[in-house]
């Protein structure tokens, strides 16, 4: 069985997986793009050590960090291939997938589309040449040859925009036709769980754990990271904070100044992700709040609706 824990970046996602796991010592599988990869744990908010040896963590920092971007295909791929491996040795684990990227989400608990695997060298050839290309730019080549992708791809999500240029470039049809087959069946039981905090709420979650990272020393972090060779075209780069917290290692604004555009950063990416779920996913649990601010009965609720539900 697979408990999915999903929502948007802040809002107490982790904290619930947590209290689940040690509740029925149950596995963790990360589904943040972000958190595949090592390099800036404070930044894209690794879970602690502490949490860590707490209870089992899987898909954390498996990835180096000048390496390519992984599409929610081989990430899926990825996921259920941990899932087998420790299935095999406990057939009764139960496994606690949590994160923010829906697109992850969406193609572990719907399957995938049939999309051919692109050679990594021609993948990595494509990501380097469009390093400075523009959004605006990738967004017109796009246009040309998969007007459909384009026009279902906000303004600001460069990397889909990428992904999708990159399959209709090297492939014999554009990305929305492979999206629209038939995808794979996935032969899991699920109990979907979304956090959606009010807005208010989460803004101040988000204020929250902005002000832990800047404590736990993120802007070291972010200077370091950026004295490692081809820092620049690694993923961790387009990570909400590290430009804004660059500036400031520049000198060129303040400190006060970088972390306000980090929380505006953060705040509207909070409001994409939210949309992005309520329109695409199917939770059999909201959760809008964690009542009186009490996760263990948060935690309590959760296991009651799953009971009723027959799910455990």
């Amino acid at each position: 069985m697979v408990i999915v824990i999903a929502g948007p970046t802040a809002s107490g996602k982790s904290s619930i997986a947590m209290s689940i796991a040690e509740r029925i010592r149950g596995v963790i599988i990360n589904a943040d793009s972000r958190q595949l990869y090592k390099g800036l744990p404070i930044l894209t908010a690794h879970p602690s050590k502490e949490d860590m040896d707490k209870v089992p963590h899987k898909l954390y920092g498996v990835f180096e960090y000048d390496e390519q971007e992984v599409s929610s295909a081989s990430w899926s791929i990825l996921a259920e291939k941990t899932i087998s491996e420790i299935s095999s040795k406990d057939p009764s684990c139960v496994f606690i997938l949590v994160g923010g990227t829906g697109f992850y989400i969406d193609a572990f608990i719907n399957g995938l589309s049939p999309i051919p695997t692109i050679n990594p060298d021609i993948k990595r050839a494509f990501y380097e040449k469009h390093i400075n290309t523009s959004t605006d730019c990738i967004r017109a080549s796009l246009r040309e040859i998969d007007p459909d992708s384009e026009a279902s791809i906000q303004s600001s999500d460069r990397q889909r925009l990428l992904r999708a240029l990159l399959v209709s470039s090297f492939t014999d049809r554009a990305m929305s036709s492979w999206q629209s087959l038939p995808r794979s069946i996935q032969k899991i039981e699920f109990f979907n769980i979304l956090v959606l905090p009010d807005r208010e709420t989460l803004k101040r979650k988000i204020t929250a754990r902005l002000n832990q990272m800047i404590r736990l020393g993120v802007i070291d972090e972010v200077a370091e990271f950026r004295s490692l060779e081809n820092y620049r075209s690694s993923q961790l780069a387009l990570s909400i904070g590290f430009k804004e917290f660059s500036l400031y290692i520049d000198g060129a604004i303040s400190l006060e100044r970088s972390t306000e555009l980090t929380e505006i950063s953060t705040r509207r990416y909070a409001k994409r992700q939210s949309t992005w779920f309520r329109n695409k996913f199917s939770p059999d649990l909201v959760i809008y709040k964690e009542s009186s601010e009490n996760l263990e009965y948060t935690v309590d609720s959760i296991f009651n609706k799953m009971k009723k539900s027959m799910k455990i």
